[in-house]
């Protein structure tokens, strides 16, 4: 049986101040529970809960980027406090079809604008396909 990919049940980074942090800074900080873990009650200085960030979860978008067709996307995943290399995209940008109305364009793998189930975030106009 072949494993699934992006299901390591470890967090491949921590969320707290705003910010991204490697397990090993984050471990350093908050401690850890008997999995090796950041408790899962630990709050940064403005009382927020430590998010997790797992493999299957999105931490950037692409289409923000404003690349070219056909370009590899150079987003990378660093540590805010040790600077570690945590991720790193690597996609070939392939940009959705454009909004019929007003050409807004998509990057999104399963956009629901683009798949024609909610209007366009620009014009906000139903787009049909």
């Amino acid at each position: 049986m072949m494993p699934y990919l992006n299901t390591d049940p470890r967090p491949r980074a921590y969320v707290y101040e705003a910010d991204y942090h490697c397990p090993d800074c984050a471990r350093a900080r908050y401690g850890s529970d008997k999995y090796g873990n950041v408790p899962p009650d630990a709050r940064d200085r403005e009382g927020n809960a430590v998010g997790a960030l797992f493999r299957w979860d999105a931490w950037h978008d692409c289409a923000s980027l404003d690349l070219e067709p056909g370009t590899t996307c150079p987003a990378i995943l660093e540590c805010s406090d040790c600077g570690a290399e945590l991720d790193s995209c690597g996609a070939v940008w392939q940009p959705r079809p454009g909004c019929p109305v007003c050409g807004s364009t998509c990057g999104v793998a399963d956009c629901r604008v683009c798949a024609g189930l909610e209007p366009c975030h620009d014009c906000r106009q139903k787009v049909t396909r």
